[in-house]
């Protein structure tokens, strides 16, 4: 028994050893790749930089920050569809990147199909943008500030002698509560939407839209390359999609690429 406990523990030991030993040449590798991309980028090689940084992208080590200079690689390249999708892309995982927010803006201006959006009520607008202000990490840390703070204010409510600071500090542990679960639950909505995929771009410079799934279906309307729709349902080879104005109808899958 004793020998075979001594064998288990060094046959762990090198698995641990070899499990760290990977890592770290993953992510000396991964660190390498960005270094060289940012070098190639800061000198105007901008397809370099997409090379390294997609090389990053495939290891599935993306981050806002990859994304972010991907979509503005792509966008010096004048890649048009491939900037807004990185920028989208950034947003996705990070919605309080302004940077992102506005460079999309000035690509977006940029495609041919100009779509009025059907506008939300206030109320869920203001919900949307408050939420945007925040990531799910940035949500997540601010619901436990708050929980801490809810708990400190019970304690009080719990050992406060005096029936007015006892109020006050119910109140207040109440008001806590309730903040700390909005930001619990925008939280829980960003990371849902950031590991969705309802949502695309436009590659092809031109995607025909057909009222059937197939190439036989007639012809509804034409959208153009960087063009943002949702995705509400999948066929072999199509997907029907909407676009802002309300208007649907199904596109192949080739034509588009999820965010």
């Amino acid at each position: 028994m004793k020998k075979f406990f001594t064998t288990f523990c060094i046959v762990l030991g090198f698995v641990f050893i070899s499990t760290a030993s990977f890592a770290a040449n993953a992510n000396e590798n991964v660190n390498s790749l960005w270094a060289k991309g940012n070098e190639a980028y800061s000198i105007g090689e901008f397809n370099n930089a997409i090379q390294y940084y997609s090389k990053i992208e495939k290891q599935g080590l993306v981050s806002a920050a990859l994304y972010y200079n991907m979509g503005n690689a792509y966008y010096r390249m004048k890649e048009n569809g491939k900037a807004i999708l990185y920028y989208e892309r950034t947003l996705k995982v990070d919605p309080a990147n302004s940077d992102a927010r506005i460079n999309l803006q000035f690509a977006s201006a940029q495609t041919l199909d100009k779509i009025e959006e059907v506008p939300d009520f206030i109320f869920i607008t203001w919900i949307k943008n408050v939420r945007n202000s925040l990531s799910s990490n940035g949500w997540a840390t601010l619901a436990l500030v708050l929980l801490g703070f809810t708990l400190l204010f019970l304690l009080g409510f719990k050992f406060v002698g005096r029936r007015r600071a006892k109020k006050i500090c119910f109140i207040i542990s109440c008001c806590m509560l309730f903040f700390t679960i909005v930001s619990f639950l925008f939280s829980v909505n960003l990371a849902i939407r950031a590991n969705s995929s309802d949502s695309a771009i436009v590659m092809n410079n031109i995607g025909n839209v057909k009222s059937a799934p197939n190439t036989t279906g007639n012809s509804i309307f034409v959208l153009h390359q960087g063009t943002k729709l949702k995705i509400l349902e999948k066929a072999e080879g199509w997907d029907r999609i909407q676009i802002k104005d309300g208007r649907q109808g199904w596109i192949e899958t080739e034509d588009i690429e999820v965010i």
